[in-house]
């Protein structure tokens, strides 16, 4: 795309608002669709940012192609019409490199210089404002945005609803248990942050409740609402092999 001495049809410039992964940024196939539902082929832009200074803006070129041309001669091309005003694109996710990149996608701004730098149809702004997950499809119109009810791609929107309940779901593990949740990492941090790490890796034996009862007086931390009578039933109930496993189960439970 965009080799020197070849026209240019549309130039496009990919707004990011949040990028966690490598320099060379995701690929991501699009389709661009005119006002008649004439298509473009599927365009590839791989590794986003392999170009740019930083992960806010990336920028291509289309070349002027058969499909691209305003005018087409049909009794050249007879299949082949000319494609009109940019209405809409979709687009979705190839591949990483490495492990799965997070990435907010803020807009897609396409222009038009099939006319001439200052010719009509300049600029189509297509608003995406989404977390763009791998394997999904995206539809997005110039300058629109739907109600529920008007949505054109309803089978779409239901599909990005799934994805945002996922977020939202919690498991019980065994029928009567609390419902669970990824509570570890934040116990870790809350240890280091009030300098409990020396403790809770220290290897020394606690060989009474009072000794585990002293930490939380230490380093005045308020006691779990596990009691600690319930804690040494706890002991022998789960096989603990000492009050530091019962101090670590109550953390995280």
């Amino acid at each position: 795309m965009g080799n020197n001495g070849t026209k240019i049809a549309f130039e496009v410039c990919v707004v990011t608002a949040d990028y966690n992964g490598d320099s060379y940024g995701p690929g991501v196939n699009m389709v661009m669709f005119d006002d008649q539902t004439r298509q473009s082929p599927t365009i590839t832009l791989d590794n986003l940012f392999q170009n740019e200074v930083d992960f806010t803006l990336a920028k291509f070129t289309i070349d002027l192609q058969p499909w691209s041309k305003l005018k087409v001669l049909s009794y050249i091309f007879n299949n082949i019409k000319a494609f009109g005003k940019l209405h809409h694109i979709e687009f979705w996710r190839t591949s990483d490199n490495g492990l799965p990149s997070k990435w907010f996608l803020d807009k897609v701004i396409i222009r038009d210089r099939r006319y001439g730098l200052t010719g009509e149809w300049d600029y189509a702004f297509f608003p995406v404002h989404q977390w763009i997950a791998i394997d999904s499809q995206y539809v997005v119109h110039d300058c629109e945005s739907w109600l529920p009810r008007r949505d054109p791609f309803p089978s779409l929107r239901d599909s990005e609803i799934a994805r945002r309940m996922e977020l939202f779901s919690f498991f019980q593990r065994a029928k009567g248990l609390p419902v669970e949740w990824n509570i570890e990492e934040i116990v870790l941090e809350l240890i280091e942050q009030s300098g409990l790490a020396l403790e809770y890796t220290n290897e020394a034996q606690w060989d009474s409740l009072e000794t585990l009862g002293n930490i939380y007086k230490k380093y005045n931390i308020t006691e779990p609402v596990v009691s600690l009578a319930l804690c040494t039933f706890l002991l022998s109930l789960l096989g603990l092999k000492s009050y530091r496993h019962v101090w670590t189960y109550s953390f995280c439970h």
